[in-house]
């Protein structure tokens, strides 16, 4: 997603237009090649009934970018197991105002290091 707004404000749209109740979790830390480690502030909620877990994740973390090949892109909404509603989901989000621009994004948009980070479970 592509937003000018603060990601408390983006948090609680996104709730509100999908029925969810992402909180905050621990950031999410990575460490790349280099040994460097960062962190990005993480937003989920888990769904028993369905095993799913929802993330929001900001893509500027404190020294680098999660998808460095999307530097445009502020946010990702990463679900475990899309599917069919998972692209409804993010048509839903668009609509609320908060988003200047969402898509789903596919794996020749990154890098498999880049895709991996993505794997927020």
């Amino acid at each position: 997603m592509v937003t000018t707004k603060n990601l408390v404000k983006l948090v609680w749209a996104v709730n509100q237009s999908l029925g969810l109740k992402l909180e905050r979790e621990e950031d999410y830390t990575y460490k790349n090649k280099k040994g460097e480690e960062d962190f990005w502030p993480l937003f989920q909620q888990h769904m028993d009934e369905t095993e799913t877990t929802v993330s929001l994740i900001r893509n500027r973390g404190l020294h680098s970018l999660l998808v460095p090949e999307l530097k445009n892109v502020d946010v990702f909404l990463v679900e475990s197991q899309p599917d069919l509603t998972f692209q409804l989901s993010l048509e839903k989000v668009s609509k609320t105002g908060i988003t200047d621009f969402c898509f789903q994004m596919n794996d020749s948009m990154a890098s498999m290091e880049s895709m991996a980070k993505l794997n927020l479970e």
